[in-house]
């Protein structure tokens, strides 16, 4: 059958869309195994070498599978990323890869160079200048691996805390080094901060913080709120009371002093202050200011037991942050009335550090009028807080605890 030239136009229409259509597939094909397994898994160098016959010119499967033959020779493996980079020139991440080959394979001078590449390629890319930082540095040359660490966290936080976490080992926990980095980028000093928090230095972070301007201070509220955070659950306390202060949340606190001593300010239930009074709720008791009973001032707190029964009473209390090895005295104001229980409330001090007694009041037994007692101790050398709460004289747990107490006038003096 002899076939028109219109007929065999489309028969060639046909088996050239059969043809690109397979090539798509198969490139689509290899791309999905290279972008979806990872080279580290013990099937990848067989994958990736089928990957390879599917589309040899795809510049990831290139990647993937010199990335996958690590027990080939160090120039084999390099060969193979120089061959991703010949297939894929303007993409700064096979020059990355490329320089780190050359590196492993000792060619310093050719890995220098193609991290360069990548750098020129993506001159605002965090990721090249975070590489070449590292590469400097392996190599001794610190004044350049600085200068690409201060670019790379110029304007992104996420590398910011790894170029800590380097230099920070690097120079064996010099401080001024990772100074000499954020000094002409202000916002990384939030981040260093935040830093020095976690590496326990809780003095340098707050240092730095104040160092700061308003502008960023008020820009980085949240950060500062993690910092504080973090103190407090390491027990940093005079650290954590001058950074909660300064951003608004303890307005009121001070080192070594009682807050809202006298209860004039409002209380919360289970308020998210770190140094003011806490009350949490507890069954058969109540906690609430009062107007009607004060020593000074318009009011007092008042406490009612109404047959709790719980061994301990850890449910009005503050921390306090205290310098360690050091002497105090710690006074109030008490009234009480119809107490009844052989395990009656007291005003307890214990050390906020380790949640050990320091020193506890005699028991608030009934009185006729208001009174004064005063507590006089000498803070643990490991305390930086001391936690002042309402306790009761330990009875077991059948022995319930009734009436009711004001209190009013708390001073912490040091002696």
């Amino acid at each position: 059958m002899r076939l028109t030239q219109p007929k065999l136009i489309s028969i060639l229409m046909v088996i050239a869309a059969i043809i690109f259509g397979w090539t798509a597939i198969r490139f689509q094909l290899a791309n999905m195994l290279a972008e979806n397994i990872s080279p580290f898994n013990p099937e990848a160098r067989v994958t990736a070498e089928y990957a390879l016959w599917l589309s040899p010119s795809d510049p990831m499967v290139n990647w993937f599978l010199a990335t996958s033959n690590r027990m080939l020779p160090a120039k084999e493996i390099t060969k193979r990323y120089e061959q991703t980079v010949r297939l894929a020139p303007n993409d700064f991440r096979w020059w990355v890869e490329l320089s780190r080959a050359r590196e492993q394979s000792e060619d310093v001078e050719s890995a220098e160079k193609a991290i360069l590449q990548a750098i020129n390629l993506a001159p605002s890319y965090v990721y090249p200048r975070w590489q070449a930082g590292n590469f400097y540095l392996r190599q001794g040359k610190v004044d350049q691996a600085l200068q690409e660490f201060q670019k790379a966290i110029e304007h992104n936080t996420i590398y910011r805390q790894q170029v800590f976490s380097v230099l920070w080992d690097y120079f064996n926990k010099d401080l001024k080094m990772l100074d000499q980095i954020t000094s002409s980028v202000p916002s990384s000093k939030v981040d260093l901060a935040l830093f020095l928090a976690a590496k326990d230095r809780p003095n340098e972070s707050l240092s730095i913080w104040q160092s700061l301007s308003k502008e960023y201070k008020a820009e980085r509220e949240q950060t500062a709120r993690v910092i504080i955070q973090g103190l407090f659950d390491k027990r940093f306390f005079l650290s954590a009371v001058q950074f909660s202060k300064e951003i608004g949340i303890d307005e009121n606190a001070e080192p070594e002093k009682i807050t809202n001593p006298s209860f004039e300010l409002p209380l919360y239930l289970e308020s998210q202050r770190y140094f003011d009074w806490k009350i949490i709720p507890a069954e058969k008791t109540d906690i609430v200011p009062d107007v009607s009973q004060k020593k000074e001032g318009r009011r007092s707190v008042r406490v009612r037991f109404n047959g709790f029964f719980g061994i301990h009473f850890y449910h009005f209390y503050q921390i306090v942050a205290v310098q360690p090895s050091t002497k105090y005295s710690l006074s109030f104001w008490y009234k009480a009335e119809k107490v009844k229980s052989a395990g009656p409330p007291t005003i307890e001090i214990v050390n906020a550090n380790d949640d050990k007694l320091v020193k506890a009041s005699e028991p608030l037994t009934d009185t006729e009028e208001w009174k004064k007692v005063e507590l006089i101790f000498i803070t643990p050398e490991n305390a930086e807080g001391i936690s002042v709460r309402i306790g009761r004289i330990p009875c077991g747990s059948q022995c319930p605890l009734f009436g009711t107490i004001w209190l009013d006038d708390f001073e912490l003096r040091k002696l």
